[in-house]
């Protein structure tokens, strides 16, 4: 697959999701305060990480709700990394004419 606008905002909203995900965790665990501004977090980090599982399978060519599997969260994003790209298939059984 190549690397265009729509894969990199992918990758920097699962990263962003992921971010989010983590300091909630700290906030929540280390710090201890305000179990609302980690509740925020989290639901901005899932959302994050959605859109970015999202963008994500519609550039490989797939319907959009597998972006569900983000969900699952590494798991999920594993399992969406392993779908075959069926736009760089389509390309390739394209038959070039002049």
């Amino acid at each position: 697959m190549s690397i265009n606008k729509n894969t990199k905002n992918a990758f920097v909203g699962i990263l962003l999701g992921i971010a989010l995900h983590l300091i909630a965790f700290f906030i929540n665990t280390s710090i201890g305060i305000n179990e609302a501004l980690s509740a925020i977090l989290v639901i901005s980090g899932y959302s994050l990480l959605i859109w970015g599982c999202w963008l994500y399978i519609k550039e490989k060519g797939y319907n959009g709700a597998w972006a569900v599997l983000g969900l699952l969260g590494i798991i999920g994003i594993i399992i969406l990394f392993f779908f075959k790209d069926k736009k760089a298939e389509h390309k390739k059984e394209v038959p070039i004419t002049k």
